[in-house]
């Protein structure tokens, strides 16, 4: 049952899920749309915008709301995309216009595989791997400031000399 007023014509009700009306919108270009008030502006709007949202909450909502119009065959009605597919197409519209700091860490390889600017790709990699290597900091080296191979910062090992590969 819908909580909050809600005026557009192209949208399809998915349900009331932690606090927002999730509504599958086909008007202009098919996304997902959480409304959280009665008010006109009282809502989000896209996926990559939604994923991307502080709120742990607001990112379960995506994923639910592609659940629902995945089950009930919206998306692939009206775009021709499964899920996930439809998603990927999203991110890649999306991809010089995300802010690359508010992705969160368990969507980063989402983010990689569907970007497509190689730079952008490239900087989500390296954060990813910062987050992955245990004991390292994201310059990949270790706490001790040197690299996997014990070279400082200049390139020489420990005892000062220079060694080449």
């Amino acid at each position: 049952m819908k909580k909050y007023t809600h005026q557009c014509s192209g949208c399809n009700f998915l349900g009331h899920y932690k606090g927002f009306d999730l509504y599958f919108c086909t008007h202009g270009r098919p996304t997902i749309l959480q409304r959280y008030g009665h008010k006109p502006e009282d809502y989000f709007s896209g996926l990559t915008f939604g994923l991307c949202q502080d709120s742990d909450e607001a990112r379960e909502c995506i994923v639910r709301a592609l659940m629902i119009s995945e089950f009930r065959n919206l998306i692939i009605e009206k775009t021709g995309y499964n899920s996930w597919k439809f998603l990927q197409e999203r991110i890649k519209e999306a991809d010089e216009r995300i802010d690359l700091n508010n992705i969160p860490d368990k969507l980063l390889p989402l983010f990689i595989s569907s970007l497509k600017y190689e730079s952008n790709k490239e900087i989500l990699r390296q954060r990813l791997s910062g987050k992955n290597q245990s004991g390292k900091n994201q310059s990949g080296k270790n706490q001790s400031g040197k690299n996997q191979s014990g070279k400082n910062q200049s390139g020489k090992n420990q005892s000062g000399t220079s060694q080449k590969g």
